[in-house]
């Protein structure tokens, strides 16, 4: 294992696990396969996780966040989602293959009908890939106004893992498969006390985008933080963009948020450019992580599942050592932080040699729009009650030593503390992209088209196109002529070799992608221009360019920020699930008003839907 140094961005969507480990849909051939039932009912409440204005989310089976799926690798899923709620839904299972179900991955509009009031829908697929997955609402941004809830499906005795590459020791080794297969999730996200829609309104009225959260949460707890104004200061001379509000957001009077700076429109909601902060920590309780030091390590399944922004993630004196991302086994990097972009999901062990005690798990938003920090506690098992201390503006929390900052920079006791580069880590067992030239190369342009829009190519799907009936029900005939006359829809026929080139104009923030149904390599990111129209052409050109041998796998990966200078990111996948399907940003905000395409796959091969996802026949 070796620690690497930071890197701003990261990696990417790929589906060629199936180059080495071909994914079959075994729903209905094999009825010895184990069936998981499960049944989500989605209702709405009011929480206030944070301690400050309470605001209506959905509650799935009365939770927030919604409950842990477990399921094993190999077992046929069925999952009935009723729904309660005065509002369309839908539920996509982030990551999941969907492998011979293309109906079941819960696009509307392109898979299926949203689901309505009172009606109820059943998902179908195969866990066919171990690891940590999640699933959230796909109907507008949903995920914003709380409807997710975290997956792992355990792997099959026997699979192989990289632990060997930890420790030689047999039962240093059998210590990291127990905490694997007892692994320990902590949901992380983004919070405001808008809805979704409340969000959107204010964006369209006063044509400033709502970038300022009141604070981060972790495991649906979590609480106001009121940062000083050293901490302030620091931050504004990290980003040199200007003044940072009480709450840690930027002045609207800067017009790098606010087109009509320095004046702010009437139609904004004070709450963007308050410079007040009232603390909640001392009225809220924080998640807190218990672990055995008798169990010598301990697994973390860390996901993003919030709405806008990456977060950096440590836990004080506690290294972590990674192995595996999206689902994905890789080789084993010690590192002391982790950034987590929205949809991504990472696994990584701790040793638990400390002291008994208590340690702070941070997680901080490193943004020029906003500096803010959420906590939680990781506390080992003993006799003895933890002391905590609570500074002002802060949560109580233990006095242990952090790796980041409350910017999620090094700490004044790690200023160079290691993060990891998500573009360096290498798959487990290897894996190689497939070689030679693409059979399709796909180009997409980063871009706002106006105040209150993202697209790729300028345009892109809105919340409009999930009210029409999906496209899977539609005929190949019908959608290759819509591919052909619509920038927003890619026609790839099955078994291609796919390049995606992503094109990121100044001025830009970082975009988190995710493609749906497969897994694709990450060749290979930087800052400038991308001055070739191919992988193939860059690779005659510069042969050491791309990274063609061990780059990462993954299902999610984060354009780099823009900010004087354009940058790109390339990845490479084999079509081989036929569906329509999405790759979209998955910031909520971004992905509503339209930063999305529909990949039409192997849609000429696509078999017979079965009855109940199947067009109705007239009478």
């Amino acid at each position: 294992m070796h620690a690497l140094p930071f890197a701003l961005s990261f990696a990417l969507v790929f589906a060629a696990t199936a180059l080495a480990h071909p994914l079959e849909s075994r729903f209905g051939d094999t009825p010895e396969a184990p069936l998981k039932r499960v049944e989500l009912t989605v209702t709405q409440g009011e929480v206030s996780p944070d301690g400050g204005a309470a605001r209506k989310v959905f509650l799935i089976n009365g939770k927030f966040p919604g409950p842990k799926l477990e399921i094993e690798e190999g077992d046929e899923v069925e999952v009935l989602v009723h729904s309660q709620v005065e509002k369309d839904i839908t539920i996509h299972f982030h990551g999941i293959a969907q492998v011979g179900t293309p109906w079941s991955d819960g696009v509307p509009g392109v898979t299926q009908l949203p689901i309505r009031t009172n009606e109820s829908f059943t998902y179908r697929w195969t866990a066919a890939e171990p690891g940590l997955y999640w699933y959230h609402g796909h109907f507008h941004d949903e995920i914003e106004d709380g409807l997710s809830g975290p997956i792992i499906i355990h792997p099959t005795p026997g699979r192989p893992a990289p632990f060997h590459l930890i420790s030689d020791d047999e039962n240093d080794v059998r210590a990291l498969e127990k905490a694997h297969r007892e692994t320990h999730v902590l949901q992380f996200r983004d919070w405001r006390h808008l809805t979704s829609e409340q969000l959107r309104s204010h964006w369209v009225e006063s044509g400033i985008e709502p970038l300022c959260v009141e604070s981060v949460i972790i495991n649906g707890k979590g609480a106001i933080v009121c940062p000083d104004e050293e901490t302030l200061a620091t931050a504004a001379a990290i980003y040199k963009a200007g003044n940072y509000t009480a709450r840690g957001c930027l002045s609207l009077e800067l017009p790098i948020l606010n087109p009509s700076a320095p004046s702010i429109p009437p139609s904004v909601d004070p709450i963007y450019f308050s410079d007040t902060c009232t603390p909640t920590g001392g009225e809220v309780e924080l998640e807190v992580l218990v672990v055995d030091p008798e169990n010598c390590w301990a697994s973390l399944s860390l996901v993003n599942t919030g709405a806008l922004y990456l977060l950096q993630i440590s836990i004080d004196e506690h290294p972590f050592v990674f192995y595996a991302a999206d689902g994905q086994y890789h080789e084993p990097v010690e590192v002391q932080s982790i950034t987590v972009p929205v949809g991504e999901r990472y696994q990584v062990f701790i040793k638990l040699d400390k002291p008994a005690g208590a340690y702070t798990i941070r997680a901080a938003i490193p943004d020029i729009a906003q500096t803010m920090s959420g906590f939680a506690i990781l506390r080992y098992k003993a006799d003895v009650e933890p002391v905590l201390s609570a500074l002002p503006g802060y949560p109580p929390l233990p006095s242990s030593t952090p790796f980041i900052s409350f910017a999620g920079t090094g700490s004044a006791a790690h200023p160079n503390a290691t993060v990891m580069d998500p573009f360096s880590i290498v798959p487990y067992p290897p894996v190689a992209p497939p070689q030679g030239p693409a059979d399709v190369t796909l180009r997409f342009n980063f871009g706002r088209p106006d105040a209150t829009s993202w697209a790729f190519n300028a345009s892109g799907l809105t919340g409009t196109d999930e009210e029409q009936p999906p496209y899977i029900w539609r005929t190949p005939q019908e959608l290759r002529a819509l591919a052909d006359a619509d920038p927003r829809i890619a026609w790839v026929s099955n078994n291609s070799i796919v390049d995606v080139i992503h094109v990121v104009p100044p001025p830009n923030p970082n975009h988190p992608v995710h493609k749906h149904f497969n897994k694709a390599f990450v060749l290979g990111a930087g800052i400038g221009e991308f001055p070739y129209e191919s992988v193939a052409e860059a690779v005659a050109a510069q042969p050491d360019f791309l990274n063609l041998n061990n780059p990462p796998l993954r299902d999610g990966w984060n354009t780099l920020a823009a900010a004087t200078e354009p940058s790109w990111l390339i990845v490479r996948y084999v079509a081989v699930n036929p569906g329509p399907n999405l790759l979209h940003c998955h910031i909520g905000q971004h992905l509503t008003v339209g930063m999305q395409v529909v990949l039409f796959e192997g849609m000429d091969v696509l078999p017979p839907l079965p009855p109940p996802y199947a067009a109705p026949v007239s009478t």
